[in-house]
């Protein structure tokens, strides 16, 4: 199998929670997970860890941007979000990457996350059975 990138647009939640939750539940240990935004983001704040929480998901405060190592390494890029264009991955693609789409939608300051968490949790259970 190899390496996963979960990517979402600034790695302060959706790409944070769904590598959290695929550590969670992974059971292969020959597969690496990271995570980064196409844009390096603010830290994590606390109102999203304590959503996070609610399902047993621990989130790093510290974000990452996409970096040219991180297209080295990974095997498999998972965009998490639905406002990261697919062209972003088109030299990763070429270099034989492979490309997976869970198109969730961002939320809001102040919203509940818990319907986004549990589409993420959702997503990331049938991307595991597909992998």
């Amino acid at each position: 199998m190899g390496n996963v990138l979960f990517v979402c647009k600034y790695n302060r939640f959706r790409s944070k929670v769904a590598q959290a939750y695929f550590n969670k539940i992974n059971s292969d240990k020959s597969i690496h997970v990271r995570s980064a935004g196409l844009i390096k983001g603010d830290p994590v704040d606390s109102s999203l860890k304590k959503f996070a929480e609610k399902f047993g998901l621990k989130l790093k405060v510290s974000t990452s941007p996409l970096s040219e190592e991180l297209f080295r390494w990974v095997d498999i890029i998972v965009n998490v979000a639905d406002n990261v264009p697919t062209p972003t991955f088109n030299q990763a693609i070429n270099h034989g990457k492979k490309l997976i789409r869970l198109e969730v939608h961002d939320g809001e300051r102040g919203q509940d996350l818990s319907p986004i968490i549990k589409e993420i949790i959702t997503k990331v259970d049938n991307l595991v059975k597909r992998i």
